[in-house]
């Protein structure tokens, strides 16, 4: 087994990773209408909105992730849906867009609609930082 870290030079590897940022900067601005900066870190987030996977963990305490933000800007992009018949995962996203206007001029977030398997490529190879939460 070969590690691409032996084969892909840093160079090759970070002009890999800004061309796919700036693709989902694209595709934000597209779905979204949101400028997000080039220069601040991407935080990615994407999970299947469903209760026992705690999408709303990290906003759990908004006024620690303004006070954060401020100190070390950064921007945010989620995406996730509910099963159709999941009507507490759909109450989730609907938490989740209420945070996203608690912090807007203070963080820019965005929520991608539609989450699929080539919107979440996009989202896992542009973000600077991955989160998981525990399920």
């Amino acid at each position: 087994m070969t590690r691409a870290a032996h084969c892909i030079g840093d160079d090759a590897l970070w002009q890999a990773h800004t061309e796919a940022k700036a693709a989902l900067i694209d595709e934000v601005k597209q779905q979204c209408d949101i400028e997000l900066n080039p220069d601040h870190p991407i935080l990615g987030f994407a999970r299947r909105m469903t209760a026992y996977k705690r999408p709303d963990l990290l906003f759990s305490e908004l006024a620690c992730l303004k006070a954060i933000a401020g100190q070390y800007p950064f921007q945010m992009v989620l995406e996730g849906k509910a099963h159709p018949m999941d009507h507490e995962g759909k109450q989730f996203v609907e938490i989740l867009h209420q945070h996203l206007c608690e912090l807007a001029g203070t963080l820019p977030i965005a929520y991608l609609p539609d989450y699929d398997m080539a919107l979440a490529l996009k989202l896992v190879s542009g973000s600077d930082v991955w989160l998981n939460t525990p399920s």
